[in-house]
């Protein structure tokens, strides 16, 4: 890099991304307790879908709606911390299609179920 010139890059996770990798987290996180497409994300950064799944893959294998669902499942973890919620409410706030999917996504993740990881930190 020469005098002048600026290299936005910052540490996310441990890993250094760049403004288009932290752009697309951006859009992530601001849509925890949403539901989005990769149709979606790309029209938000004003990028095609393919050019966002390939920006993504680099920064982390698995995809982008993989990470954006792992988001979802850190932030339900958050939840049941708080003890303030049911599991059902928990899977409708983070637009879950069904307590039961989310419960099955949660312990792909996590491998135990919402019940069991409330019991591991409730305890």
């Amino acid at each position: 890099v020469s005098d002048g010139e600026q290299v936005n890059v910052v540490a996310i996770d441990g890993v250094d991304v760049n403004f288009e990798i932290r752009e697309l987290l951006d859009v992530l996180n601001a849509n925890i307790y949403g539901k989005l497409t990769i149709e979606e994300i790309a029209r938000k950064v004003g990028k095609s879908e393919s050019t966002v799944k390939t920006l993504f893959s680099r920064f982390q294998p698995g995809g982008i709606m993989r990470y954006y669902n792992n988001l979802k499942i850190r932030e339900a973890k958050r939840l049941i911390r708080e003890n303030r919620h049911t599991f059902a409410q928990i899977a409708e706030l983070l637009c879950f299609d069904s307590p039961q999917y989310f419960s099955k996504y949660f312990k792909k993740l996590t491998h135990m179920t919402p019940k069991e990881y409330k019991h591991s930190i409730l305890d």
